[in-house]
């Protein structure tokens, strides 16, 4: 076109251009000539090309075309440009394929148009331009040994990044995630969710872990999903990144050694924050529990305690330990069990946060040891001072025991006594070598009791008890045995006081007829000048007493010889300690196997078939994915084997 300069100003060519100049001009048709008219009326050449060139420009500024290229370079674009335009969609789309651009479901022709006019233009620009571009564009530019295989390179990345920022308007973070196939998942992800209707979005919201949350709108589901999503995509850096903006710990516990548990952990801190209001509106501290997994534990848990009633919350309480007379209502329990939960799962930190809140003084020995150990004391002295009213109520002496776990397993083995038979009371009193004689069931019950509170009171109180008996009381814990062995004789089998005798004190009289086989009973004193008498009472079949064939005192802890097997001669934890302890019995264990089947005690067979069929369907690990899937397993096992448990049971009974 250039070339029009040439022509003489009177030739049949210049005409011809005078009147598609003219045509341009007036936007109509070419006017009929008139003979005899002038010619010179008409523009000239230089006039002429100074329109074409003024449409050419505005046309490749239109198109997007940059003025800095050289005029020729340009025109070359812009028929580039318009040759897209009349391409069929199907051309666009092979030769979009063809430059290696990555193919996208539901790609628009526009978007595929403006993509490869945007190629044209970068492959016609300098490489100064180029690289000046791909700065611009936020991308790494680095020399290449030929200008060709630069060109190439750059141009590639600007057409992905061109890619990527049509992605970003529809959510996808395609520059944070920096990997273009990662990208285009989370994009297919995206339209498929901008597909569902409410009621599937809402089944992909309960799939992943989120909280329940009534009248959440369409929007406002799609989200989060494509949130947590996009969370998934992102590398471990941008993740950190991610939980700086939003507040989130970063720091990463020392179990996690790897990666991916640590991109995991990250993604679980992200969400749980994202929800945090709805489960602050259940109740759940979410700022003091760092996973998902946790905090859904805590709501299904919670949701659980909801639905029972007065009798299951006290079962429940029972399960954990913690006590709860009969006379409080259902709020009290629901309240206790949703603290006790909580505090089991939040951190160190907020253990001693709470503690703080409550008063609590927290000992040396509660700040030393292992992060384990540590926690476990202050979970202690929270449980205690929630507790420590109700123990008291219920019999225990718990501000003497000030411990919780100690007081908890008292209320056990007190409930556990209060379950036994008289014959059961009776076998277990006379097991310690105790004499039953004249003794009711309160009295076993009575005396069991206080054993059982001798093994968990703290040292000096138990020694304060062995001076008040007269009594040794000089030991340590390892002694613990000795000393209850020698308050149990003080108390219940020698009925005279004991002083300081001048001659030996008379037998008592259920030792005048002893068993055939026996030795009489021997009296003495020991080393402190205590009289003692108490060996041949215990004496067991073939006249062998429980601690040996040689006679010895039982409750004396200054008799020499061998150990024995027996309660006095025990430490704590060896095995003539067990003698002392009471554990519940298996029936507790079919009440406990009962309660997890939500059932009465007195259910039959066919009844714990139908319950075990309602709970497997609800915990099936098939029917439970995302954070709940482990929660589900665990319930699942524990309900397959209460079943197992009372339909044996039930065939033996």
């Amino acid at each position: 076109m250039f070339d029009w300069e040439d022509l003489p100003e009177e030739s049949e060519e210049v005409e011809d251009l005078k009147e598609e100049a003219s045509l341009e001009q007036t936007g109509g048709s070419l006017p009929d000539k008139q003979p005899g008219g002038d010619a010179h009326d008409c523009p000239s050449i230089s006039e002429l090309l100074q329109d074409l060139d003024r449409s050419i420009l505005d046309d490749c500024k239109a198109q997007g075309i940059p003025a800095s290229l050289d005029p020729k370079v340009a025109a070359d674009v812009l028929a580039q440009h318009h040759e897209i335009d009349r391409r069929t969609t199907w051309d666009l789309r092979a030769e979009y394929e063809r430059l290696g651009l990555p193919s996208e479901k539901g790609l628009k022709r526009d978007a595929i148009a403006k993509c490869l006019k945007n190629a044209a233009i970068w492959q016609a620009l300098p490489l100064v331009e180029l690289r000046r571009e791909c700065r611009l564009r936020s991308l790494q530019v680095s020399s290449l040994p030929s200008e060709r295989a630069e060109r190439r390179s750059l141009v590639n990345a600007l057409m992905l990044r061109d890619c990527e920022e049509r992605w970003e308007i529809k959510g996808v973070p395609a520059k944070r995630i920096g990997d273009t196939m990662t990208a285009m998942w989370l994009l297919e992800q995206f339209e498929q969710l901008d597909s569902m209707n409410t009621a599937d979005l809402i089944d992909a919201y309960s799939n992943i872990g989120f909280p329940e949350e009534p009248g959440l709108e369409k929007h406002a589901l799609l989200h989060r999903i494509k949130k947590f999503l996009a969370w998934e995509a992102l590398p471990v850096p941008e993740l950190k990144e991610e939980c700086a903006t939003c507040s989130v710990e970063r720091d990463m516990p020392g179990d996690i050694d790897s990666e991916e548990n640590e991109r995991a952990l990250l993604i679980q801190r992200l969400t749980v924050k994202m929800c945090s209001s709805a489960y602050v509106a259940k109740g759940i501290p979410v700022h003091g529990i760092d996973t998902l997994d946790m905090v859904l534990h805590v709501s299904q848990q919670f949701d659980m305690f909801e639905e029972m009633n007065a009798e299951e919350l006290r079962t429940a309480l029972e399960d954990m330990g913690l006590p709860l007379p009969r006379s409080k209502m259902k709020e009290e329990a629901l309240k206790h069990l949703k603290l006790a939960t909580i505090w089991m799962v939040v951190s160190m930190e907020e253990l001693a946060k709470e503690c703080s809140q409550r008063g609590i003084i927290v000992s040396r020995r509660s700040t030393t040891g292992t992060e384990e150990e540590q926690r476990g004391e202050l979970l202690n002295l929270l449980l205690f001072d929630l507790c420590s009213d109700f123990f008291e109520d219920m019999g225990v002496p718990a501000k003497k025991i000030k411990c919780f776990e100690k007081a908890s397993q008292l209320v056990m083995s007190f409930s556990a006594l209060q379950n036994m038979s008289s014959s059961e009371l009776k076998e277990r009193y006379t097991s310690m070598g105790l004499p039953a004689e004249g003794l009711q069931r309160s009295d076993f019950q009575a005396r069991l009791k206080q054993v059982q509170l001798w093994l968990v009171l703290p040292l000096p109180d138990l020694q304060k008890e062995c001076r008040m008996a007269s009594v040794n009381s000089i030991g340590t814990e390892k002694d613990r045995a000795d000393l209850i062995g020698c308050l149990m004789g003080a108390r219940w089998v020698q009925s005279t006081p004991r002083f300081m005798f001048e001659e030996a004190p008379p037998p008592p009289q259920h030792y005048a007829t002893h068993k055939q086989g026996c030795p009489p009973p021997q009296y003495g004193t020991n080393k402190q000048g205590f009289w003692y008498s108490f060996e041949s009472p215990f004496g067991g079949p073939q006249g062998h007493n429980l601690f040996g064939s040689q006679p010895t005192n039982p409750f004396n802890p200054y008799n020499q010889g061998p150990p024995r097997s027996g309660y006095a001669g025990a430490r704590m934890g060896g095995p003539g300690f067990s003698q002392f302890q009471i554990q519940p019995d298996a029936s507790a264990q079919i009440a406990a196997h009962y309660r997890a089947l939500q059932l009465p005690l007195n259910s039959r067979a066919d009844e714990v078939k139908k319950a075990y069929k309602k709970f497997a369907l609800k915990y099936h690990p098939d029917k439970n994915q995302g954070a709940s899937k482990e929660y589900a397993a665990q319930q699942f096992h524990k309900i397959q084997e209460a079943y197992e448990a009372l339909l044996e049971h039930l065939k033996v009974s």
